[in-house]
């Protein structure tokens, strides 16, 4: 149903972030993974590549503008009379601050 496009969309977005992260900090030494959705875990001592990992993950996937593209995309799937709205205007939050913020993942 339409209801569930929004929730399920959001779920891709988060197993997108994982699977990046987990390939990218498996590339780093990390073979030990602990995770729940979006919840993360490893062992202490490979716990900061996890997080750089997560970080550049959460930024190389964010940083394009996804709803443009995914209103494109399922603009072009419809047919040519129906017009979809036009993409919601981003804030002001600079997607790179996530590679050094604190609290992003401990």
């Amino acid at each position: 149903s339409v209801s569930s496009f929004c929730p399920n969309f959001i779920h891709s977005l988060d197993a997108s972030v994982m699977l990046r992260a987990t390939n990218w900090a498996s590339e780093a030494g990390v073979t030990h993974f602990q995770m729940v959705h979006d919840s993360f875990g490893t062992h202490a001592a490979d716990a900061p590549a996890l997080s750089r990992a997560l970080r550049e993950a959460a930024v190389s996937l964010f940083k394009p503008d996804l709803l443009n593209d995914l209103r494109t995309e399922i603009q072009q799937q419809i047919p040519p009379d129906v017009k979809l709205d036009e993409s919601p205007t981003y804030g002001v939050l600079d997607i790179d601050a996530l590679l050094n913020a604190e609290y992003f993942f401990k």
